[in-house]
């Protein structure tokens, strides 16, 4: 049985590289080869002493100063080492010492992989032709909701995330009940605030939520943390009360808002609490704003989807929609149609809106939200500046929407390529009409899409399978 360490930079499922690096790949390892492998999740800047008992390290877009001694020791222990890299580091990190650290360990690693074929040949020309033997093409997976539960459920158990994935059973007793003995010393030092909090919360709770008619917007957690998040709460309210029709607000300033006040860290309440309230708040007004979405839509009005990482504007991300404003103005002027962006900053989303004379509705990204919008659209849209970064990011994006059954117009690239049968490539005006106006064209390229999606390297089980050939040529 082979045992491996997957090593990140920090434990986040909101970061792609982890799901798409590790969770994909564990997960696909777990329901096809439970004996096969044990696989330990690490994260953070600190040297991890579980090397002791792994037979080969995997660092994920991790490039702590930890790491670079965690390397070294793992090999003078004869323990092989991975680097995956998911960017093109050398030229979009800003930070010389990151870059220096990623050139040790590319050097130190016995075997590199990367995502696309255009990125090892990027970095083939930075580190020299000897490189491209240790470099490695595994595709991103494609992701499904499957994967993203499993990956919550390991993640959000913190601390405990190996217990949880390798079963330790007596190891998750004695921790569960330690935390358990000091939760009960912090409740009972305290016992009038919880009575306090008692009456208030409930006469505040009650009276807005039937001023405001939230019934079916409340939050779901244990009474006992609410109790304790009192004060919070009534924030959670006051915000809530902003962004319905109320005192009509944009959703994406709340957001802003929200998160502006907990980075400053003034409120004084621990961390695991504030982002557990954070968490809940944001459900909250993503499941308002959505359901606004859904109950606006009209068959008159076409919708089009843009995705993604808000990203460095001007290099990749919600910027990219400028490349093609002028052909989304005069399709505008054609029909009418309503551009939907998902994505994580609200105050970019504003200045690329600013450009486009078109309807634009903006939903903040989560786990789930492409899933949740991909069945309410009619066509995703992925223009790319083709930078030498964009150009060897993977094409994940545009897979995910086909295999939702949206057709996508993108940018050509060579990750691409092999779904050209499928896809409409620029020619942005007449193509997004095309998919508009012609259900046969669509439906054909849907059904392709399907097969394509099935046999390609992008499908996560095959993806597994070049993961298991990697692991298994390294413990020969």
């Amino acid at each position: 049985m082979t045992r491996v360490l997957w090593k990140l930079h920090s434990a986040t499922m909101n970061t792609a590289s982890v799901r798409y690096r590790c969770i994909i790949p564990v997960f696909e390892s777990l329901k096809s080869q439970p004996n096969d492998y044990v696989h330990f999740i690490e994260s953070g800047d600190q040297f991890s002493e579980l090397i002791n008992s792994v037979d080969i390290l995997v660092f994920v877009k991790s490039y702590y100063a930890a790491d670079v001694e965690m390397m070294k020791v793992a090999l003078d222990k004869g323990i092989k080492v991975i680097l995956d890299i998911c960017d093109n580091v050398p030229y979009s990190s800003k930070d010389l010492v990151i870059r220096e650290r990623f050139a040790i360990m590319f050097g130190m690693a016995n075997q590199v992989v990367v995502p696309t074929i255009v990125l090892k040949e990027a970095l083939v020309q930075i580190f020299g032709a000897d490189a491209a033997n240790k470099i490695v093409v595994i595709p991103d997976p494609l992701e499904n909701l499957k994967h993203i539960q499993f990956g919550k459920k390991i993640l959000n158990f913190r601390r405990l995330k190996n217990i949880y994935l390798n079963r330790d059973f007596f190891a998750f007793i004695k921790y569960v009940g330690l935390f358990f003995m000091k939760g009960i010393k912090v409740i009972f030092k305290c016992p009038y605030r919880v009575y306090l909090h008692i009456c208030i919360f409930i006469f505040a709770k009650k009276s807005i939520e039937k001023n405001l008619n939230l019934k079916k917007l409340d939050i779901r957690m244990p009474f006992f943390v609410k109790l304790l998040l009192f004060p919070y709460m009534i924030f959670y309210y006051i915000l809530i009360a902003l962004s319905l029709n109320k005192v009509r607000i944009p959703i994406g300033f709340a957001y802003n808002f929200l998160f502006s006040v907990y980075h400053e860290q003034k409120l004084g309440f621990s961390f695991f609490f504030k982002d557990l309230f954070a968490r809940k708040t944001k459900n909250t007004l993503y499941k308002k704003y959505l359901f606004d979405l859904k109950e606006a839509r009209s068959p008159k009005v076409s919708r089009i989807l843009w995705f993604g990482n808000a990203g460095q504007y001007g290099l990749f991300g919600v910027s990219d929609l400028l490349i093609i404003k002028n052909e989304l103005n005069k399709l505008s002027k054609d029909r009418n149609i309503e551009l939907i962006i998902i994505s994580n900053n609200f105050e970019l989303f504003l200045k690329v809106q600013k450009d486009l004379n078109i309807s634009c509705r903006y939903l903040p990204w989560s786990l789930t939200a492409v899933y949740d919008v991909l069945p309410i659209v009619d066509v995703t849209i992925v223009p790319n500046p083709l930078n030498h970064y964009t150009m060897t990011k993977s094409s994940n994006r545009s897979l995910l929407s086909l295999m939702g059954q949206v057709p996508v117009v993108s940018t050509k690239t060579r990750d691409l390529e092999g779904f050209a049968e499928c896809i409409l490539f620029e020619n942005w005006h007449d193509s997004i009409s095309s998919y508009l106006n012609d259900r046969h064209l669509r439906e054909k390229h849907l059904e392709r899409a399907q097969l394509l999606l099935e046999e390609s390297g992008h499908n996560a089980q095959n993806v597994w399978r070049s993961w298991n050939t990697l692991l298994e040529s390294l413990t020969l």
